[in-house]
């Protein structure tokens, strides 16, 4: 449905494959770190919706 009514349960989903550490931003100030989440908006509106999808092995080599 491309338009929900607020706090209908809305499947947001990474076709990443495992190995990947996620963040969801839903563009209201909540995020996520699942790879699949169902996720409810409680204000009707438009949204702009990132999903950044990072490979672990290169985030640990970041942080050394």
């Amino acid at each position: 449905n491309s338009n929900p009514c607020p706090n209908e349960s809305i499947l947001f989903s990474s076709y990443y494959s495992s190995g990947y550490k996620y963040f969801w931003d839903f563009g209201n100030g909540d995020t996520d770190s699942s790879q699949t989440i169902n996720y409810k908006y409680s204000d009707t509106g438009s949204y702009n919706i990132m999903l950044i999808g990072s490979l672990l092995c290169l985030l640990e080599l970041l942080e050394i």
